[in-house]
């Protein structure tokens, strides 16, 4: 590794926040300057981690070097089959060499290393989450702040109007108001495009503290309880399911008593029924609304384009023509659909496949771990079938850790194991 701790620590820091960053912020979809943003991001990210690797003794493991020939494989049949400038650009710098990059500097960590990387990532969160509950509380709850202007950015057709205060946090022009108890409730989107897109976040930074670098100490509970209040103002049903499932789960999975045990599945049932006519609430507002209709049309369309070149697809961010009719769109709504259109089955294996692996390898280690392993692969899951992230930075970053996570376990390296266990 980098021999000055200090430095290391800054690039990390650094390395995490452009993660961040990219994952459609407000700052990547500034108007007029959001594919200069995006890629500066992508190229300073690559960077990053060459200095990482270059400064210390990299080995290419065999599982690691078979996965990256194949994504190559795939990356030039699908700069062969795209034919936008865009699109070429994504292929280029996401998947020939960021993604490549991140598989090796990933499996060269040790978890003491990758933990403290993701420690990081956690902290950067938890400094959007206070921001953030902030900003929402005193400007869309109490409206004791006014916003300081307004931004254009390059979101939905043609664009989108935010509130932006500081340029610290920002709310929708139009408001974007969800009925959930009896008065209207806009949502925390922080520095993001949407709500989606900061309960994104929001998921892998709960994974993150809960699950890979998770600890029974009072700090670790105190970001949990940050990151699911935001989770909760953001009013992503995704999100929220999401972080209930993994706070709920990975408590079970670490109490050792079994009479603490029993007490809390009762606790925890009791919670479940109260919430359960709020659920229903949300899902039946959700249902009807437009965004709800849309996704149905997504997944129907898509699926329908998808069969018409189920191998190769039809090329990184195509021309579709629905795409300017809200009532007839596709590929909005989620991870898996415009990746089957875009690149088929071959560019769908790189997102499949390193679940796939990690859950056949979890069937060879202890119950708690193989426990984890599974919520981390619903997780996953969850998110390639309700979240629009299918080239975001993060998205490969959390395929990466999957994929070494499986590795370790195949190498035993040390005979240690890796990032899941207790």
């Amino acid at each position: 590794m980098i021999k000055n701790k200090k430095i290391n620590n800054i690039l990390q820091y650094i390395f995490v926040i452009l993660l961040i960053l990219e994952t459609n912020s407000i700052y990547s979809q500034i108007y007029g300057i959001h594919l200069y943003i995006r890629t500066a991001i992508i190229i300073t990210s690559i960077i990053i981690i060459l200095i990482f690797i270059l400064n210390k003794e990299t080995v290419i493991y065999k599982t690691i070097l078979k996965f990256i020939i194949y994504d190559l494989i795939c990356s030039s049949v699908l700069m062969i089959n795209t034919n936008n400038f865009n699109g070429k650009i994504i292929i280029l710098l996401v998947f020939i060499l960021y993604l490549p990059l991140c598989l090796i500097y990933l499996s060269n960590l040790s978890k003491e290393n990758l933990m403290e990387l993701l420690k990081k990532f956690v902290n950067v969160v938890i400094i959007l989450c206070l921001m953030s509950l902030f900003f929402w509380s005193m400007s869309s709850i109490f409206n004791v702040l006014k916003p300081t202007g307004t931004l254009n950015v390059v979101w939905a057709k043609p664009y989108s109007i935010f509130d932006n205060f500081f340029y610290l946090h920002f709310n929708i022009y139009t408001q974007d108001v969800w009925w959930i108890t009896g008065f209207p409730l806009a949502r925390n989107t922080g520095i993001y495009t949407e709500g989606p897109m900061y309960a994104f976040i929001l998921i892998i930074a709960l994974l993150f503290n809960n699950l890979l670098c998770y600890e029974h100490n009072r700090s670790n509970l105190i970001k949990t309880i940050i990151l699911f209040v935001t989770m909760l103002s953001t009013i992503s049903v995704t999100g929220i399911t999401c972080a209930v499932i993994i706070i709920i789960l990975n408590f079970l999975i670490n109490i050792k008593n079994k009479k603490k045990t029993l007490l809390s599945l009762i606790c925890m049932m009791i919670i479940c029924i109260f919430m359960l006519p709020l659920g229903i609430n949300i899902f039946n507002k959700k249902s009807q609304t437009g965004s709800a209709k849309h996704r149905n049309l997504d997944i129907k369309n898509g699926i329908e384009t998808f069969m018409e070149s189920p191998i190769i697809g039809k090329g990184i961010l195509h021309e579709r023509p629905t795409e300017n009719e809200f009532e007839i769109g596709y590929g909005y709504s989620n991870t898996i659909v415009p990746v089957l259109t875009d690149g088929g089955i071959l560019l769908g294996i790189i997102y499949i496949f390193p679940a796939i692996a990690l859950l056949y390898r979890s069937f060879k280690e202890n119950k708690n771990e193989r426990r984890k392993h599974l919520i981390l692969i619903l997780i996953y899951d969850i998110i390639l079938f309700t979240t629009l992230v299918q080239y975001r930075l993060s998205l490969m970053f959390l395929i990466s850790i999957i994929y070494c996570q499986q590795l370790k376990m195949k190498e035993n390296l040390k005979s240690q194991k890796f990032l899941l266990g207790e």
